[in-house]
């Protein structure tokens, strides 16, 4: 792994970089992540361009479900919003109230496990309006974490990262 960045992310330090095909690993640092420093040198002038634009499209730091990026919109109740809106959470947003007091998120990346994740903690405090493709996600682990819960099923760590 050529390094390009320590990543201080939500309490948890991670080093970004490129293997030597040019895809970009992200490795959180912690007590079971062996590495070893070599005295080998690359250059990173090569890799940035791809790297920058790579980590722009990302929300947060997880791996995104494809290549796309999409247009988001999702609205926040007023309270929930307000407590949200003055947080970074990627370059390209842009937050608007409504008429009816609550908030719009506006903002244009790709999807991973972390925007699940928030938007799933927000429960019905938030609703994605678009894209489609992102609310059908979100559905669809609502969905399975409700079934857990309705039949006890044992958590299956399998099963619970396919989709995403």
């Amino acid at each position: 792994l050529y390094p390009m960045e320590l990543l201080f992310h939500r309490g948890r330090l991670s080093i970004a970089g490129v293997n030597k095909k040019g895809i970009i690993i992200i490795l959180t640092l912690e007590k079971s992540l062996q590495f070893s420093v070599t005295a080998e040198k690359f250059n990173r002038k090569k890799y940035e361009v791809a790297y920058h634009a790579y980590m722009k499209k990302l929300y947060g730091i997880s791996a995104p479900i494809n290549d796309k990026i999409y247009n988001i919109k999702i609205e926040f109740t007023e309270s929930y919003g307000n407590s949200f809106k003055n947080f970074f959470w990627h370059e390209s947003q842009r937050w608007e109230q409504l008429a009816n007091g609550n908030y719009m998120l506006h903002f244009h990346c790709s999807i991973g496990r972390e925007l699940i994740g928030f938007l799933a903690l927000g429960l019905s405090k938030v609703k994605v309006h678009s894209p489609v493709i992102l609310k059908n996600i979100l559905i669809k682990k609502l969905q399975e974490s409700i079934d857990v819960y309705k039949t006890n099923k044992p958590l299956d760590e399998e099963i619970a990262n396919k989709g995403l």
